[in-house]
């Protein structure tokens, strides 16, 4: 009742418990400390939105997301109608999947422990491999620049949430959305 009636609210912690939901490890790492970095860039948008007639504020997140998606599609056998720019994103998770030997890919397969759960942006059990996409504004940068220990806590988190051995190869493919 009331004015929320027939609405989407926030999980609560009651609902998680009653429905045993439990925390991503996308957010549980989220909430760690990110830095000066973070905050500098914050910074550095808000003075550009403040003082340049011409800026665009871009949806990094949701460009992402239709990156992320492509690729999924491709996994699954459905980019037929994907746009042009999709084919260069998909090239490189062709070589890397070389590179590693991936023949079954499983994309977005998700997963809860009890303690924490996520999706998966692409694994292979019989290769040994889970591969975490990250779209940057990379060009002309090298992949370590972007490398941090963020990053390689949530792919071992991802190891021990599909209950994949010790030596699985841990990947973080990184694309310029640019």
């Amino acid at each position: 009742s009331g004015i929320r009636k027939g609405k989407l609210r926030p999980t609560t912690k009651a609902d998680a418990k009653k429905l045993g939901l439990a925390a991503s490890v996308t957010g549980i790492i989220g909430i760690m400390d990110k830095g000066a970095g973070l905050t500098n860039w914050l910074i550095a948008e808000a003075v550009k939105k403040a003082t340049d007639k011409n800026y665009i504020q871009r949806d990094y997140a949701a460009e992402g997301s239709v990156i992320h998606k492509y690729i999924e599609d491709w996994i699954d056998g459905g980019m037929k109608d994907s746009p042009e720019d999709a084919t260069a994103y998909v090239e490189h998770v062709v070589e890397l999947f070389k590179l590693y030997n991936v023949q079954c890919p499983i994309s977005e397969a998700s997963f809860s422990t009890g303690r924490y759960g996520g999706a998966v942006d692409c694994h292979d059990k019989e290769a040994g491999v889970i591969i975490d996409y990250k779209t940057k504004a990379v060009k002309g940068k090298k992949g370590r620049e972007f490398a941090n220990d963020e990053y390689a806590m949530q792919l071992v988190a991802y190891r021990e949430g599909l209950n994949m051995p010790k030596d699985t190869k841990l990947v973080n493919l990184f694309l310029c959305r640019d």
